[in-house]
């Protein structure tokens, strides 16, 4: 399994969270990829932003802080 990045905290009350790249390739966190947990849960990007050299990311299915 390939490591893209790990959440660092969650971002604001939405369900936003910071990601932290641990590759180049931005593509991997690009709105529709699906990325999966240590745990096995599967996450699909909705949108993702650059933020301060890491990147701002909300996936599908979570709506507030307490799901990030």
């Amino acid at each position: 399994m390939l490591q893209v990045g790990h959440v660092v905290k969650p971002h604001g009350l939405r369900g936003d969270v910071i990601v932290s790249l641990a590759t180049n390739r931005y593509e991997r966190v690009a709105p529709g990829s699906v990325l999966t947990t240590d745990d096995g849960r599967t996450l699909t990007v909705l949108r993702s932003s650059p933020h301060q050299g890491r990147f701002i990311v909300t996936f599908e299915g979570l709506s507030g802080i307490d799901d990030a």
